[in-house]
Parts: structure tokens; sequence; C-alpha cells
């Protein structure tokens, strides 16, 4: 859903950058670098553009032909784990190389201490997929009119912005919107609650705003494909034994289609 791009001018796109992809492997040339310019050069996502080009050629030139000054800082951190992950470069192309080699095996070819037999496959186009999301439409911050609150809500900041925030047991909020789908955005804090949501009037799940470990989250809550027309959504704290199950702090929604 990406509602954190969603109406503004930073979105990206997939058409536009899978297209600076293929316009740097097409004006490159086969040449390693001048393949990183273009990508880069055509803005954009224009740091993953130019890693996915040259990852590509990278594939079809072998790993010996790329140019040293592409390569030569490797050796330095090749056996040093990448943030977030369990993998050193050593051990994730070690990795990536045993499951290709299983790739070729259960395609019925040769794999040998000295010999791979690839077989060949003629070009099959894969379906066509479309996102079934209607576009974005509005955003209705947490103050602004689309929202109601009960008691038990407060504005403070929050990300780039302002949220209502509460600690309150069966505390609620109540948006109405109009569209095909809506995000509910918030914020996730390490004491984080749990609410539930009805979407015109029928329970329609939980929202956990427990922070987890390096996971960035930007919403709470959606759904799609709604019937077009005037929706409405409510979120009420859960409660255990007349207390709150922790804090929530929505900023607001994005609402997609009419």
């Amino acid at each position: 859903m990406c509602p954190d791009g969603a109406l503004n001018e930073f979105n990206i796109d997939a058409r536009l950058n899978g297209a600076f992809v293929a316009l740097g492997l097409l004006y490159g040339g086969g040449d390693f670098s001048k393949t990183l310019e273009v990508s880069t050069r055509s803005g954009q996502d224009s740091d993953c553009n130019p890693s996915s080009a040259a990852g590509i050629l990278g594939v079809m030139i072998g790993y010996t032909a790329i140019p040293d000054e592409w390569k030569s800082g490797i050796p330095a951190i090749a056996d040093t784990k990448f943030d977030y992950t369990n993998y050193t470069f050593n051990e994730i192309t070690a990795s990536t190389v045993a499951r290709a080699l299983k790739v070729v095996e259960r395609a019925g070819d040769q794999v040998t201490a000295s010999e791979i037999v690839v077989p060949f496959q003629a070009p099959k186009a894969p379906a066509l997929e479309q996102w079934d999301v209607d576009p974005p439409t509005a955003s209705l911050l947490s103050y602004s009119g689309a929202w109601t609150w009960s008691d038990g809500w407060e504005e403070r900041p929050a990300g780039m912005g302002r949220a209502k925030w509460t600690t309150r047991a069966n505390a609620q909020a109540t948006l109405q919107f109009t569209g095909t789908g809506v995000v509910i955005q918030g914020e996730y804090d390490e004491k984080g609650g749990k609410a539930d949501v009805m979407l015109d009037g029928a329970p329609a799940g939980t929202i956990d705003a427990r922070e987890v470990f390096n996971v960035n989250d930007s919403y709470y809550w959606f759904v799609t494909s709604l019937k077009p027309g005037p929706h409405t959504v409510q979120i009420r704290m859960q409660s255990a034994n007349g207390k709150a199950s922790g804090t929530l702090g929505i900023e607001g929604a994005i609402v997609y289609g009419k």
C-alpha cells in the first residue's frame, strides 16, 4: 500500500524504476561502469536501480570480468556480517550458489565437481500481474474532521507530524471515509497496546502497536477491494481487568478509490 508515499512526490513507482534498470542495461552496452552510470543518472530510486542493473550484468559477464575498481574493496569486508543479517558476503554468495545448483539439478541436468550443465529453456512470458488497489485519493490526518474521538485521547507530536494518543481502556476512534480501501497510519512503541477494529459494524481485525525490533512499519491496519462509497472504521482499545493494553498513537488514514 506504501502509505508513506501516497499523495507525496517522493513515492517510488516500480514501472519507472524497472524501466531505468532496463535503460542502464540497454545503453550500458555491456560496459559495467557505463551501465551503473546510466541507471544512476536516470534518477528515481537511484541506489537500488544501478545495483539491480549491475547484478544482472554481473551474472551475464561473470565475476572475473567485473572491473577491479568495482570489486577491489570486497576482500576487506568479505567475512564481516552485513547489518541486520546473519550472513557475510562470502556466506551469502555460497548460499546463493548452492541454491542455484539445486535448481539446475531439479531441472534434470548435471552438477559435477568440474562442470555444470544448464538446460536450455525457451523464454516463457509470465502471467500479467496487475495492482488491484485503486489509487490514493485522500489523506485524512488525525486532526481532520473525518475523525471523531471518545474521551481519553490527547494530541502529541509523532513522526513528522501529530497523532492522537491514548492509554485508556476502551477509548474509541471513529473514521468516516468514502472509497474502496483505507490504511490506518500509526506509531509503534515498546509499550504499544492492542485495539479491536470494526468495519461498517463488523469485526475486521486487531491492531498490535507493540514495536518489533528492526521493523519500521508506519501503518496499523488496512483493507482493500471495498464496495465504492461511504464506510466507517471504529478502533477501540482493548482492556484487561479495567486497564488498557498499552499505548496507541493514530496519525491518520490514507483513502484509496472513491
